[in-house]
């Protein structure tokens, strides 16, 4: 009697495995889809606060030229911002699933670009190379993750194995060394020529917005 009670109720807790796995088959493109729409309100508002950190000028000539420096700068973060948005929403695109490995590198790329309306204050603030810096570190951690965002989508597209694969794993690699690199030597540029590493900063955006170097289709 215990051993049918026994066999009865491993089959029912078979079944009720059976049918939690088949209602969550859709999961993955179901998260894909409210992480898409999160990532787009959650950058919405780090757009809004930097340029509410803009300060208003007063009658002075002083305060004006701030003014037009405070400007300048948010242009530089909202084009940094701008341009991850697109890259985002060009690795959505072709992403065809969304996991828990992805949406935790996605929560650090938000987490890494919401730091930057405070550091967009610093530099209204006070301009520093130490400022600056902090700009481009942080710069690099978004651009790293960003980069690591786009190979778990090629793994998704074309598997774990395969030459695809091991082409994808070699670009990869590249990029992020090349990226790595580039974004040290700006930050070693800020400590020494804080006002030729902030051109650099507005320019990275905007040619990697013309040219974009790791869409894949």
């Amino acid at each position: 009697m215990k051993k049918e009670q026994s066999k009865t109720d491993e089959q029912q807790m078979a079944e009720v495995r059976q049918k939690l796995e088949e209602l969550h088959q859709d999961d993955g493109p179901k998260l894909k889809e409210h992480l898409d729409v999160f990532d787009d309100a959650v950058i919405a508002i780090i757009i809004t606060v930097m340029v509410l950190e803009v300060p208003l000028p007063n009658n002075t000539v002083g305060s004006y030229r701030l003014f037009m420096r405070a400007i300048l700068i948010f242009l530089i973060s909202f084009f940094m911002v701008a341009n991850f948005w697109y890259e985002n929403h060009q690795t959505f695109a072709i992403l065809p699933r969304a996991d828990k490995k992805f949406l935790l590198m996605n929560f650090a790329f938000l987490a890494a670009l919401s730091l930057l309306p405070l550091l967009t204050k610093w530099l209204m603030q006070q301009p520093t190379n130490l400022a600056v810096a902090n700009m481009g570190f942080d710069y690099l951690i978004i651009n790293m993750l960003r980069r690591l965002m786009v190979n778990h989508t090629n793994r998704e597209l074309f598997g774990k194995t395969g030459a695809a694969r091991t082409f994808f794993d070699q670009v990869t690699r590249w990029r992020i060394l090349g990226g790595f690199l580039l974004n040290i030597a700006l930050i070693g540029v800020a400590f020494i020529q804080p006002t030729v590493a902030m051109i650099f900063y507005l320019a990275l955006p905007i040619i990697s917005f013309v040219f974009p170097s790791d869409r894949v289709k």
